[in-house]
């Protein structure tokens, strides 16, 4: 398959620093859920967006043609198929007088492109899905992170979890019986960076 194709889409991360991503992201595995939002939306629609992006090319970066982007390296990687089965779809690219002219059950999918006035997302290769939460879990996810610096930080904070979980069910319980609530960090992880 080329390196431009892929059969997975990626809910990036944002965030003002790394720091700021990284609790980002733990709170979305810890929760298992990804929150619609409104920004950058026309007509206030709540999705949850994805860009359509291999991990290959991640690894050169997800910029635009000026080299800026707003979005970390860090994400929730999710099967095109299994998204689109549930209503996800790809952004429809267009002006913004053009979204009067679709359908109101499409207005959600209306992306601005406009390059006569210097306005151009379709580098994002945007898809969305009209939610105000999408669940998922780690048979279905994988996460994205930079390096194996941050995956190794993921997996001692989660131990760290565990072990402080496994104390206070101590404290009225057996210890044999407190270590069966413990759980294995089962998250596939993928460095963007290499």
């Amino acid at each position: 398959m080329s390196p431009d194709l892929t059969d997975n889409l990626i809910h990036f991360i944002r965030g003002e620093s790394d720091e700021t991503v990284y609790w980002k992201l733990r709170q979305i595995l810890y929760e298992q859920r990804l929150r619609g939002g409104i920004g950058f939306i026309k007509g206030g629609y709540r999705c949850v967006c994805f860009a359509e992006l291999s991990v290959a090319l991640l690894r050169h970066g997800f910029v635009n043609k000026g080299g800026g982007t707003r979005y970390s390296t860090c994400g929730i990687v999710l099967p095109k198929a299994w998204l689109f089965e549930l209503g996800g779809r790809p952004v429809i690219y267009q002006t913004d007088k053009e979204f009067d002219d679709l359908p109101e059950s499409y207005r959600w999918r209306h992306g601005r492109f406009d390059p006569s006035n210097g306005v151009d997302f379709t580098w994002e290769r945007e898809w969305r899905i009209q939610i105000d939460e999408l669940i998922f879990d780690n048979s279905i996810a994988e996460v994205i992170v930079p390096d194996s610096e941050w995956a190794e930080r993921l997996r001692q904070d989660h131990e760290h979890d565990q072990d402080y979980g496994v104390a206070q069910y101590s404290l009225v319980l057996y210890d044999e019986l407190a270590e069966m609530f413990r759980k294995e960090f089962a998250w596939t992880l993928r460095h963007s960076r290499g």
